[in-house]
């Protein structure tokens, strides 16, 4: 099974939802919105959390009647986005884009954050889930997770690489897991969002990724 690129070639799969949140205790007036409305996204352009929040937030404009902005702040495994939004006012005008990793599994490891997910935020939707798809690029000879392993053993130390969206990132997470499991020693590569993981991967910076994959 191989991407639509001919790039890498899928090996297993997971998931993980989307979500949009707003600031707590937001009280609506039927005029709103009477200004433009921002989702801030912790992913810089390129990935999927940015893809998916550019078909919706079209589509949300036309049905608020209003212009909705994306502005990107990525970094921090996107605690900067998620900080930055609950210090916005809680007056429906300022959204986050939110996933699984900032909202379920930062808060687990980092213990000086500035924001509470439960009292912080109110969710308004799920917008969808994305299967996580584990990629390797074209030159690493294997066509099943079984030969990958198998290949990584019979290797040099140090020899495999995989990159991520940063530390703590799902796709981390996911390979972390995967290595653990699988018993094989591979350097994790943190880059700064899913997209820059993904240009790794294509320029063979890294042997594989824990890729998300838009349906």
């Amino acid at each position: 099974m191989t991407l639509r690129d001919g790039s890498s070639r899928i090996l297993s799969s997971a998931a993980w939802g989307l979500t949009l949140l707003m600031g707590a205790g937001v009280a609506f007036a039927q005029s709103y919105p009477s200004k433009p409305v921002r989702i801030i996204l912790g992913a810089p352009p390129g990935g999927a959390a940015d893809a998916t929040a550019r078909v919706v937030a079209p589509r949300l404009g036309d049905l608020l009647g209003q212009q909705i902005i994306l502005e990107p702040r990525p970094g921090a495994n996107n605690n900067i986005a998620t900080e930055y939004v609950a210090r916005a006012q809680p007056d429906g005008y300022t959204l986050l884009w939110g996933f699984s990793g900032a909202l379920v599994v930062n808060p687990a490891l980092y213990s000086n954050l500035s924001f509470n997910i439960l009292k912080d935020f109110e969710p308004i939707i799920l917008i969808g889930f994305t299967p996580t798809v584990l990629v390797v690029h074209n030159s690493v000879a294997a066509n099943s997770v079984p030969e990958l392993v198998a290949l990584v053993k019979s290797s040099k130390p140090g020899q495999f690489q995989y990159s991520s969206g940063g530390s703590g990132s799902p796709n981390h997470l996911a390979a972390a897991l995967f290595t653990s499991r699988a018993g094989i020693d591979i350097i994790h590569v943190p880059y700064k969002g899913g997209g820059p993981a993904v240009l790794a991967l294509l320029s063979d910076e890294v042997k594989m990724l824990f890729a998300t994959r838009l349906r």
